[in-house]
């Protein structure tokens, strides 16, 4: 009995600590205990506010700071890391709105060093949000200058060769593959019991196939100004921009209408976008040289890039 009194008072203790838990917390700024439902004091969420206010000018006010500071008797070190906080929504929106469109110009460039030096705010990213940065201003040079990057390469390319990207694909192509056995031919079925019938005729054997896409090899990939070069594992390929008909971008690599051949897909772990881009921009040089309203009519119809991945 007193076992299960001592286990009934501790599930009512657990209880109790978690409901009083779920409203009482330390402020994510100056660490105070209280009844918090968003996690900050009333001081630290007044002086929150304050900034919010103050950056909606865009400009940083110390005079305005450190009144607001003073009045709501907050420390120096919680000031500054609200601020931050809050100068941080702004500059994390506008890298948003870069990712959203996928190209960052030399103008909003400029627009957010400014944004950030308005707001006394040093510009600090991480990683991926640097290496998409750099990814979206190659985009709106492509796009607004024509200027393609060069790469280095380590293979032997033809006199004016240029090679303008590299990337690890996979390289999948279609094969046909039995899906079941059937049977064809005239039967028939003579019976031999209730229920029970016996099958007769001349049976012949016939495989249904379908077409499925199968990895073939894995290796590089180098975009050229001349062709398209693949270096596997398993074998080389070469195609030339007059053997491609269309291409198709996806999320996650890029499908390849060939005139003549099998049709490859080339799958890509980071950076399709990028393979497309660089990719597409030189197929359309080469159509234009040939079509220029073919040309035309293609970058129309690529409008809205795909984001849904390659077929499987």
């Amino acid at each position: 009995m007193w076992i299960l009194w001592g286990i009934g008072i501790a599930v009512l203790c657990f209880c109790a600590y978690r409901i009083v838990s779920s409203v009482v917390s330390r402020c994510r700024y100056c660490r105070r205990v209280g009844v918090l439902p968003n996690g900050i004091c009333s001081q630290c969420g007044q002086y929150f506010d304050a900034m919010n206010k103050m950056l909606d000018t865009k400009k940083y006010d110390s005079v305005y700071a450190e009144a607001e500071q003073a009045r709501l008797a907050i420390q120096k070190d919680v000031a500054d890391k609200i601020y931050r906080a809050a100068a941080q929504i702004r500059t994390t929106n506008f890298i948003a709105g870069i990712k959203k469109q996928r190209r960052f110009s030399p103008e909003e460039e400029q627009d957010l060093n400014q944004l950030a030096a308005d707001l006394k705010l040093g510009l600090s990213f991480d990683d991926e949000t640097r290496h998409q940065l750099e990814k979206y201003k190659l985009f709106w040079r492509i796009e607004n200058t024509g200027e393609l990057p060069v790469e280095a390469c380590d293979i032997a390319l033809q006199a004016g060769e240029i090679c303008h990207y590299t990337t690890d694909i996979d390289w999948y192509e279609q094969r046909k593959v039995p899906k079941v056995l059937a049977y064809q031919g005239v039967t028939g079925r003579i019976k031999i019991a209730k229920g029970l019938y016996y099958r007769l005729g001349a049976l012949q054997p016939m495989s249904i196939s379908e077409d499925v896409w199968q990895q073939i090899d894995s290796g590089c990939l180098y975009i050229t100004n001349k062709r398209i070069i693949f270096m596997g594992v398993s074998g080389n390929k070469v195609i030339d921009y007059k053997q491609i008909l269309s291409f198709q971008p996806y999320a996650d690599g890029i499908e390849i209408d060939k005139e003549t051949g099998k049709s490859p897909i080339w799958k890509v772990e980071n950076d399709a976008d990028a393979l497309a881009m660089i990719f597409g921009t030189l197929f359309l040089q080469k159509l234009m040289l040939v079509n220029e309203d073919a040309a035309n009519n293609y970058v129309a119809s690529m409008r809205g890039q795909s984001d849904q991945p390659l077929p499987s």
